[in-house]
């Protein structure tokens, strides 16, 4: 009913949080959300709110729900109230705290992430999505598609999605010997002592055998495991290296040094440095490169470490990517085309942040309000 989640909340919040990190909750909760539209139902909506707020600071929980169409529902939801009401509704907060903690869905709908939004192992982007305008003019944003339908739908469909999923490479397996000769044993003759005891005591194991199979109880039937994308190696040995040869070290004290390294980083993985000259001649080919991936893999999902000829989005995630598992504070924001950037917030009080140069000179920093910067983050690619 339309009261069950506001009883959860009233009588024990914690349970209604447990009940929601299952995925029948979570479904019982959006259909519950379906019926809270317009000014009637201002108590349980403001009690589903709460619930979706407490429960979706977990990224799984949150990621489930927004699966659900659970962030389609709060939008219409939001859209259903006056104007003057919106901006004070429990569902703008609620639908601000769900994007926080999914940062695969911010970028989707808001095109750009802060600091505060931290990539996790799973965090996908479909390179060429353009984001509304406003991140209050929700109505042409698509359903969020799971990594795993972008994955293995028809390729070709969503064009290309790039994702993080660093997995650890399995040592290889050392060959098993070969196994020793063993001398065969001497049969005994049937009339003997010795074979006698020998069919006795081998009925006796049979016996034994049997009672034994008789005891084993009906396996339970085996659980599908979860779906999970293709491992990407290359970005775990990535992670491994920057922390070793940038976190660590003692050439880079300061974040400002470690980020400009690992913008130079970046950029010799992705290809090295460029002209504007080359870009505009199409001398990057990206295009190509993805595409000769996509092929490969049978997918429009390609993972992030496999690419080694990326333009500005690409660099721009995998700087995010690299950024946020050292610790360095580090925004990412979507332009037109392939076009993306990364900012760090200033120390000195001379300008808010800059942006890092991924593509041209590597590791530089230019302030945000320079013409230098917006011909950086104007350019399409």
């Amino acid at each position: 009913s339309l009261s069950l989640s506001f009883i959860l909340f009233s009588v024990n919040l914690s349970l209604a949080v447990q009940l929601l990190e299952h995925e029948r909750g979570v479904e019982i909760l959006v259909k519950n959300l379906e019926l809270c539209h317009g000014e009637k139902n201002r108590r349980a909506r403001g009690a589903l709110c709460q619930v979706i707020m407490h429960a979706c600071q977990d990224t799984q929980v949150a990621q489930l729900f927004c699966e659900a169409g659970g962030l389609d529902s709060l939008f219409r939801v939001l859209h259903s109230l006056p104007e003057p009401a919106r901006e004070i509704s429990m569902a703008t907060t609620c639908i601000t705290t769900v994007l926080n903690y999914n940062p695969s869905m911010m970028y989707w709908v808001a095109g750009k992430l802060l600091v505060a939004h931290i990539t996790q192992d799973g965090f996908y982007v479909r390179v060429q999505y353009k984001p509304p305008r406003s991140p209050d003019d929700q109505h042409d944003v698509p359903p969020f598609p799971t990594l795993k339908e972008l994955c293995e739908v028809e390729k070709g469909k969503f064009k290309t999605v790039v994702y993080a999923w660093p997995v650890k490479p399995e040592p290889e397996k050392a060959p098993t010997p070969p196994p020793p000769d063993v001398p065969e044993p001497v049969k005994e003759r049937a009339g003997s002592k010795q074979g006698k005891a020998g069919k006795k005591s081998r009925k006796a194991e049979r016996e034994a055998v049997k009672e034994e199979v008789q005891d084993i109880k009906t396996p339970e039937p085996e659980v599908e495991p979860a779906w999970t994308p293709p491992p990407d190696h290359e970005l775990y040995g990535m992670i491994e290296d920057v922390k070793k040869t940038i976190m660590k070290s003692t050439q880079y004290p300061s974040a400002n040094l470690k980020l400009r390294e690992l913008a130079r980083y970046v950029c010799k993985r992705m290809g090295g440095s460029y002209t504007e000259v080359d870009l505009r001649h199409g001398k990057l080919l990206h295009l190509d490169h993805v595409t000769e991936l996509k092929a490969k893999l049978g997918s429009d999902g390609v993972p992030l470490g496999r690419i080694v000829v990326g333009t500005f989005i690409h660099r721009a995630i995998l700087f995010k990517v690299l950024a946020d598992r050292l610790y360095l504070p580090c925004t990412l924001h979507r332009g037109a085309g392939y076009t993306a950037w990364n900012t760090y917030p200033c120390i000195d009080s001379s300008c808010s942040e800059y942006v890092v140069d991924l593509m041209y000179k590597p590791g530089a920093l230019m302030y945000v309000g320079s013409a230098e910067a917006q011909s950086y983050m104007r350019f399409h690619a």
